[in-house]
């Protein structure tokens, strides 16, 4: 019984900011694992909270190297006093500032879902955002710091994606809205597009596969991805090797949420690249359901929001 007490308080605390504010959603983070050869990940580190930046959730995240700086990207919402989201894309840098903060809202759109920056002579980021209740594939051009160029358009009806260099093409495994398996598509300019085999050699049923992210590793090509048996409240993280970008086996690797305060239900949103002459995973902990239903704070919160308290 004391036991019980004891874990509701600590949950609870969670819940607070630093001005004990309380927060509807405790904090999503993303944490990172470094890797000699993909299957053994250790020296977990915390990257970001969401009370860090005042977003409530994180999502999808990446990393890239421009002109001598290191930069991450994260995907984020903040919840609005009707309990809507407002879905950004954030970029900071090596010391943490955040450089960019680009709204879905401000580009015409509803939200943001994946996200992934290659850089050419510029970077390029390449995001999904929902328009007209469709997640399609989009690009734009950053800029110099707090700039960046239209959106534009390069493929419709995808909802999560990952793409990667192989043989003088880009392949991009993606995940459509209302799907439950991946897809793939290969592109030289990425205006032409032409069917790719994708083939997923798995050792277990999912009720869902998505969350894509894909890194190489000499010749063999490693496919992280989120699976769930249930639902996405119960989800890890697990990888595929394949040696033709066709077929896809599933590996040994699988990554479990630790059951703490930090990762109460599930990890999701692998981001794979290397970093300092190795391999470094990104990841995003999440709680998923708390018992906001049952403690009935969700309608206090939101009474005390709407009065201005």
């Amino acid at each position: 019984m004391l036991k019980q007490l004891k874990n509701n308080l600590i949950w609870f605390i969670n819940l607070l900011d630093k001005n004990f504010h309380l927060h509807i959603f405790p904090r999503d983070r993303i944490f990172s694992l470094d890797s000699n050869d993909l299957v053994i990940f250790k020296n977990r580190k915390l990257v970001l909270n969401t009370n860090r930046y005042g977003f409530d959730m994180f999502y999808f995240c990446c990393s890239f190297d421009y002109l001598n700086e290191h930069y991450f990207c994260f995907q984020a919402s903040k919840l609005n006093k009707d309990l809507s989201h407002s879905s950004f894309i954030c970029i900071i840098d090596s010391k943490n500032n955040l450089v960019k903060k680009i709204s879905a809202k401000e580009l015409g759109f509803s939200s943001f879902s994946s996200l992934q920056v290659l850089v050419d002579d510029k970077p390029i980021l390449y995001f999904c955002a929902d328009n007209n209740k469709q997640f399609s594939l989009y690009s734009l051009i950053l800029e110099d710091i707090g700039l960046y160029s239209k959106p534009t358009l390069l493929r419709r009806d995808i909802f999560q994606f990952s793409i990667f260099s192989f043989k003088n093409k880009f392949i991009i495994i993606y995940k459509k809205s209302n799907d439950t398996s991946l897809n793939a598509v290969k592109t030289a300019d990425f205006l032409h597009f032409s069917d790719w085999k994708l083939n997923l050699i798995t050792a277990e049923d999912f009720v869902f596969i998505d969350n894509p992210s894909i890194v190489q590793n000499d010749s063999t090509i490693h496919l992280f991805c989120r699976i769930s048996h249930h639902s996405a409240l119960e989800s890890n993280i697990i990888s595929f090797t394949s040696s033709d970008a066709h077929t896809f086996n599933q590996s040994s690797v699988r990554l479990l949420p630790l059951h703490n305060r930090y990762e109460r239900h599930s990890t999701a949103f692998p981001f794979v690249t290397t970093f300092d002459g190795k391999f470094r995973l990104y990841y995003t902990a999440y709680w998923g359901f708390h018992l906001l239903n049952k403690l009935t704070i969700k309608r206090w919160v939101n009474n005390k929001r709407s009065s201005g308290k």
